[in-house]
């Protein structure tokens, strides 16, 4: 794993993701990095299942494209991995080879007892602030 800047030290995004890679967990928040813990196998049985069956139904009908995590959404001053997101062919501009520069049409993320606060806290403000569609 790459070593994180010092948590004083700020970044744009295009500087974020130059430092990120791959196999690092990390979300960009107001110019901070943000670590993020590995997935237990339950949530991502949880997230693969959704992903998948959400992926079919959108192939099927031809409506846009599904991608899951680890993928970042640019949304206002966070740069953050929904576990699955949805853009409507109307918005697949939105893709760059790296990132979603704006908010999915549906983010989905799969709640676990460690991301609960900020999963239904930060990330949902953040993704309604952002435009995305509110379902609850």
């Amino acid at each position: 794993m790459r070593e994180a800047p010092t948590k004083t030290t700020r970044l744009t995004y295009d500087e974020f993701l130059n430092w990120l890679d791959e196999d690092t967990l990390a979300e960009w928040v107001n110019g901070a990095i943000v670590m993020t813990s590995p997935a237990s196998l339950r949530h991502q049985v949880i997230a693969t299942f959704l992903a998948e069956t959400l992926g079919a139904y959108v192939r099927l009908h031809g409506l846009g494209r599904v991608v899951s995590a680890p993928f970042q959404m640019k949304v206002g001053q966070s740069g953050r991995e929904p576990d699955v997101l949805f853009v409507a062919n109307t918005h697949l501009d939105r893709f760059h080879p790296t990132f979603l520069d704006g908010p999915a049409d549906l983010v989905v993320e799969a709640v676990s007892p460690e991301s609960a606060g900020r999963d239904r806290g930060d990330k949902f403000y953040e993704y309604e602030a952002a435009g995305a569609p509110n379902i609850g």
